[in-house]
């Protein structure tokens, strides 16, 4: 027949026209999961998410000490950052003498000693130990032109409220589904892919009812040409109220 058998075994068993599989590129700040870690590096890849939050605030001690408090909202508790970290730092922990001597260099190992046990924490240097931190639904305090930080275990979502899938029932996968709550549809997307490279854009569509709308995409595999068309017609729908979706 003039064919050797592997070439006549891949003509029966590969599908013409069939598309390569898009593997994601590798972003910059993959490089980088090793290098002492950078606030600036940081901010700059996950603000481009709305779920990512970045509370900065001021610890005042000898010195004005800018710090910024980072975390995924839908994957922390809400309750147990306020009360036990930043009302910790900005209100009970001003009344200790020891506070008024805090510095840059010694912030970070005073901080540990003056949260509760309630609170999981400890001191992290590299940038890969912060990013996965975030996007797992821990809380990491920065401190200006600091390459160390602190990782708080503050992982806290709605559980409640995922229900089994109605429409498309799953036999091997894991029993959740969509419900009418954004923010904890976007953190399910979180808890499943924990990458930089999953990126959420906020939209209100409606002119009375500003109903929330999430653009979700994965950065270099999604065309950025489709994504900035997506939001351009997102963004062109003139009504009034978006009340139930289909």
């Amino acid at each position: 027949m003039g064919k050797s058998w592997l070439k006549m075994l891949k003509d029966l068993t590969v599908r013409p026209h069939t598309k390569e599989i898009r593997r994601i590129e590798h972003l910059p700040i993959d490089k980088d999961r090793d290098k002492p870690i950078s606030f600036q590096t940081i901010k700059d890849e996950l603000s481009k998410s709305s779920d990512v939050i970045f509370r900065d605030f001021v610890v005042r001690g000898r010195e004005e000490i800018p710090c910024s408090l980072v975390v995924v909202d839908g994957l922390v508790d809400k309750h147990l950052l306020d009360s036990y970290v930043l009302r910790v730092i900005m209100v009970d922990a001003t009344a200790d003498p020891a506070f008024k001597e805090l510095t840059k260099e010694n912030l970070l190992d005073c901080l540990i000693e003056l949260f509760t046990p309630t609170n999981e924490i400890k001191k992290i240097s590299q940038m890969g130990e912060a990013i996965d931190g975030i996007l797992s639904g821990d809380a990491v305090m920065f401190v200006e032109n600091s390459s160390e930080a602190l990782l708080i275990s503050a992982r806290g979502w709605d559980t409640r409220g995922v229900a089994v899938p109605q429409n498309e029932s799953s036999i091997r996968g894991p029993k959740e589904a969509f419900n009418e709550n954004l923010r904890t549809n976007t953190s399910l997307m979180r808890r499943k892919i924990k990458h930089p490279s999953l990126k959420l854009i906020s939209m209100k569509i409606g002119d009375l009812t500003k109903t929330d709308v999430v653009i979700a995409y994965i950065e270099k595999i999604a065309s950025d040409d489709v994504v900035e068309e997506v939001k351009s017609r997102l963004s062109r729908i003139k009504i009034n109220a978006i009340i139930a979706y289909y």
